[in-house]
């Protein structure tokens, strides 16, 4: 992984990673790391079914 000044990949997960390491002491607390991912998870389960509220209807690809 490059530092984060030296980084010539412009996608903003580069920073998402880079803030979980230093949370997760360098990766060393995966019971940390696994509480974040379920936390991001359940935001975007919670958006996309919120979209879904919003238009009333939700899309049936085993009806094709």
């Amino acid at each position: 992984m490059c530092a984060l000044y030296d980084c010539s990949y412009p996608a903003g997960f580069v920073y998402v990673f880079a803030l979980l390491y230093w949370l997760t002491s360098a990766g060393a607390d995966i019971r940390l790391a696994q509480y974040i991912f379920v936390v991001i998870y359940l935001i975007t389960i919670i958006l996309v079914f919120n979209i879904y509220r919003r238009v009333h209807k939700v899309y049936c690809f085993l009806c094709h």
